[in-house]
C-alpha cells in the first residue's frame, strides 16, 4: 500500500486496509498475512500481530498476521 505524502495523516491507509479485510471476510478467509519493511506500527494499531522477521530479497521485513472475524 502506498499513500502519497500530501494525503497522509488522514486515515486513508487505515480505511483501505479495513476494506481489504472486509473483502477477505466476505470471501470466507479467517486469517490474513502481509509483509512490511517499515509500517509495522500502522498495522499493529489495526490489530495485526508480528509473526516473523526475516530478510526478503536483501530487505529486512516483518511478516504480520491478522485474525479476521466474520
Amino acid at each position: 500500500m502506498f499513500v502519497l505524502p500530501e494525503w497522509r495523516g488522514q486515515g486513508i491507509a487505515a480505511r483501505l486496509i479495513r476494506c481489504v479485510e472486509e473483502e477477505a471476510v466476505d470471501s470466507g478467509f479467517s486469517q490474513f498475512y502481509l509483509y512490511t519493511p517499515d509500517q509495522q506500527g500502522l498495522y499493529r494499531r489495526l490489530g495485526w500481530q508480528n509473526l516473523e522477521e526475516l530478510n526478503y530479497r536483501g530487505e529486512a521485513v516483518t511478516i504480520m498476521l491478522r485474525q479476521l472475524e466474520a
